[in-house]
């Protein structure tokens, strides 16, 4: 559907579960579009040696458009199946709504950095070519998170599609390796059925229970100023949780998921737990 006049400001209260699955869609291929772009000028830059004068907190801001966009495509990917199956639970909701606040949040922080960035550059740089291409990574970035507030919006729409048998508690019959297994139905004993055939029950369920209670327990890893790697981490849980399920599986997707929890273990403790899910998911068959 069109945009707002302004950004943030689309009402989906008279939308249909179509707009917002075009929306997401065309959200994916604008974010797909924008990382491509950071990429590729910032690499340019980088060969010309330009790059390295940018001022720290532009180019941090930079590098931190490029993995929130990595993890929005992720999570719109999630979001996409879910509606696309007629699965929508409080997940999707959350990482939708998510998107929506970290693009408002990323969107206010570009004027101010910016301008920050030209009054403490050294020399004089409108008429030099590659400040053009900072220019264009500004105006583009800005872009991006100012149309991507609008998913907050979405977010409280797609509350009312969220479908009721996804909160229901019954009792169903599966089978795995030759055991019948009674499980509930919900997000995390649906993770455990479609994982029992290639990890066996006993393992299908302890890898439910390291990602639950790493999730459950990021708090405690984290401090309060480590926010944006809480974050992170959520996301990486919630792709890793989704690709391992896949009927098609990634591994490189899924290996470089593993590869960021471990980068984000803080504490022993964790490490513990992040080693427990590693081995666990690397024994899958698909990643042998």
């Amino acid at each position: 559907m069109a945009q707002g006049a302004f950004a943030g400001a689309t009402s989906y209260e008279d939308q249909t579960l179509e707009d917002i699955l075009e929306d997401i869609k065309r959200w994916i291929v604008y974010s797909e579009e924008t990382l491509s772009f950071f990429n590729e000028i910032i690499t340019r830059l980088d060969e010309e040696k330009y790059y390295e004068t940018i001022p720290f907190d532009l180019n941090a801001l930079f590098q931190t458009t490029k993995r929130k966009l990595a993890t929005f495509i992720s999570d719109f990917h999630i979001i996409l199946k879910s509606i696309s199956t007629d699965k929508i639970s409080k997940r999707e909701v959350d990482l939708l709504k998510n998107i929506g606040k970290i693009s408002i949040e990323e969107n206010r922080k570009y004027k101010p950095i910016y301008h920050s960035a030209l009054e403490h550059w050294s020399g004089e740089q409108y008429g030099n070519p590659n400040f053009q291409k900072i220019e264009r990574l500004y105006a583009e970035g800005k872009d991006l998170f100012g149309t991507l507030m609008d998913a907050s919006n979405a977010a409280e729409r797609l509350k009312d599609y969220m479908s009721n048998e996804r909160q229901q508690h019954q009792q169903i019959t599966i089978t795995g390796d030759g055991n019948q297994v009674q499980t509930a139905l919900g997000n995390n004993n649906e993770f455990v059925m479609e994982l029992t055939n290639s990890l066996g029950q006993a393992k299908a369920e302890e890898l439910n229970r390291l990602l639950s209670d790493l999730k459950n327990n990021l708090d405690q890893y984290f401090k309060e100023d480590e926010q944006e790697k809480k974050e992170d981490a959520e996301h990486v849980i919630d792709g890793l949780r989704d690709e391992v399920t896949k009927s098609e599986p990634r591994k490189g997707i899924i290996r470089s998921y593993l590869n960021s929890l471990n980068g984000l273990s803080v504490s022993a403790n964790l490490m513990t737990v992040v080693t427990g899910i590693k081995g666990i998911v690397e024994s899958l068959p698909f990643m042998k």
